[in-house]
């Protein structure tokens, strides 16, 4: 299983990426969002966001 999360370093929302080992995944990667995507939370743009462990 593979996860990556990143977080919104204004509001502090973390996104989470998960790929199972069977090929399912939940949300898309983070790098694969839409430019104009927005922070759920907070509505800034993903470009504020930093990747966590």
């Amino acid at each position: 299983m593979k996860t990556e999360k990143y977080q919104c370093i204004h509001c502090g929302y973390i996104y989470v990426y998960i790929e199972y080992d069977n090929g399912n995944q939940m949300n898309l990667p983070f790098d694969q969002l839409d430019d104009n995507w927005t922070c759920p939370t907070c509505g800034l743009k993903k470009k504020i966001f930093k990747k966590i462990d």
